[in-house]
């Protein structure tokens, strides 16, 4: 089996949904600036549970590559993601942020 060559770029789900994604190294922090369209709202007018998901996701792993390189390229996986929601999103700007604490996400 040939040797892969190791991605430099990041292709993450929020780049396919059409958010940015910003970093800052120096506050070990990810965010996700999205603006929320009407593709993106569920029958409920709220921001679909799985985008929120996907955001939140994203955030998290830029953030913990965070701990290995300053442009959060370094892959990593989530074990597991549990998510308590508290109120629905709606269409307009929202912010998703990773911040990393001694050690964790």
């Amino acid at each position: 089996m040939a040797q892969q060559a190791m991605i430099c770029e990041p292709i993450t789900p929020a780049k396919l949904l059409g958010f940015e994604v910003e970093i800052d190294p120096a506050a070990g922090q990810a965010h996700c600036l999205p603006e929320v369209y009407d593709r993106h709202i569920n029958r409920h007018n709220a921001l679909q549970g799985g985008i929120a998901a996907t955001l939140l996701d994203v955030v998290a792993g830029v953030t913990a590559s965070l701990a290995h390189d300053p442009q959060g390229l370094t892959p990593v996986s989530a074990v597991s993601l549990i998510i308590n929601y508290v109120g629905p999103g709606r269409a307009g700007p929202i912010r998703a942020v990773g911040t990393r604490r001694e050690g964790r996400v």
